[in-house]
């Protein structure tokens, strides 16, 4: 028996986000093993996976207050009037209230209850106590690595028995070459020559600018590693506007790119690089494994779970190891083709098509 998925697709509204890339590629999953889906926060609009923004109308970003009230009444109107048979809330959020019908709730980290300095504001503790007062309404929470699984289990004892494991996946496209006429214009657009020049190494960071991302560290790496290497590049992905010039001297600060771009810029880079103190999953470190392109990452459960011996795992609180560890990485072209081709099997376990698989059988009430 076919069962209707309500899935929220609120945060599509800018694709900028973890979150909004997680959720695009879990969509092309679901469309690839056959999933019925209903977008809850697009009424009236089809999904079409072939279509800009996936078919639907680009909306700005709701306010903190708009999305308070999607979260608390919007949610629950827009799946009692889909008639669907199961939510899927693929982010940290549920109404205040059971669902007359079966609600899965995807948890990619508790960020926000692990770094009390994330909750300095009122409003930003008020919502959070209250969030975490909703969710055990949810019927099944996923989530997105045995790193968050454990973390659940320690924050929040009471919902570890109703938690399941459903690994993140890689959106198909860092899997392809990229297109050749958006390689051929970032590379133009960085100045950079066509093929491997040793003289001028590569080093690209795609994430976010929160402390727990830890990215003075790698500043502080690439300065050092600059005595040996003084053509190393640093590329900062979605900086602009995050960074002053002057916090990341010597760095390119690049603006939020589209998919499309940052596929050209994991195959221009030498290494990707990821700093974090801590992550639920890792997401550009896996994005790396897909494009083939060798990952320096810290050494953290999730990293160490997503990226096995796939990758070089640092220390988070030790720069001059990171300068020794990336410039022999960079002086040596035959460890990075062996870091290349394991990346690229490891990351062979995280496609989307499997992990679809495994939230429809919980839509079906079924052990994923």
């Amino acid at each position: 028996m076919a069962v209707t998925v309500g899935l929220d697709t609120s945060p599509l509204a800018a694709l900028n986000t973890g979150t909004e890339e997680v959720l695009d590629g879990l969509l092309h999953g679901l469309y690839e093993v056959g999933q019925p889906v209903v977008p809850l926060a697009h009424p009236r609009q089809a999904l079409d996976m072939g279509a800009p923004s996936l078919g639907l109308t680009p909306t700005a970003r709701p306010s903190h207050r708009a999305k308070w009230r999607w979260e608390t009444a919007g949610l629950g109107r827009a799946a009692g009037a889909a008639g669907v048979d199961v939510v899927h809330v693929p982010y940290l959020a549920h109404p205040p209230r059971p669902l007359p019908v079966p609600t899965v709730v995807t948890v990619h980290d508790l960020i926000p209850y692990l770094y009390p300095g994330y909750q300095q504001r009122w409003r930003t503790r008020w919502y959070f106590r209250r969030l975490a007062a909703r969710l055990p309404y949810a019927s099944r929470l996923v989530a997105v690595s045995e790193a968050t699984w454990h973390d659940i289990a320690l924050v929040f004892p009471a919902w570890h028995a109703r938690v399941v494991v459903i690994p993140n996946g890689v959106h198909p496209q860092y899997f392809l070459p990229p297109d050749a006429a958006e390689l051929q214009s970032a590379r133009q657009e960085l100045g950079l020559r066509e093929g491997e020049d040793r003289d001028t190494p590569v080093l690209l960071y795609a994430g976010g600018y929160q402390p727990h991302k830890n990215v003075p560290l790698l500043l502080k790496a690439v300065q050092a590693a600059r005595e040996a290497m003084p053509h190393l590049r640093l590329l900062l992905a979605g900086a602009a506007g995050q960074l002053d010039e002057a916090a990341a001297p010597g760095a390119t600060l690049l603006p939020r790119v589209p998919r499309e771009r940052l596929a050209a810029l994991y195959a221009l880079a030498t290494v990707v690089v990821c700093p974090s103190r801590y992550e639920g999953f890792g997401l550009p470190a896996a994005q790396g494994l897909a494009a083939g392109t060798p990952v320096v990452a810290s050494d953290i459960p999730a990293h160490r779970e997503v990226l096995g011996e796939a990758a070089c795992l640092l220390p988070v609180d030790d720069p001059a190891a990171w300068a020794e560890a990336l410039t022999a990485l960079l002086q040596d072209p035959a460890r990075r083709r062996e870091l290349a081709a394991a990346g690229r099997e490891r990351a062979g376990a995280f496609r989307w098509e499997r992990a679809a698989r495994q939230y429809q059988a919980l839509y079906h009430g079924e052990a994923p």
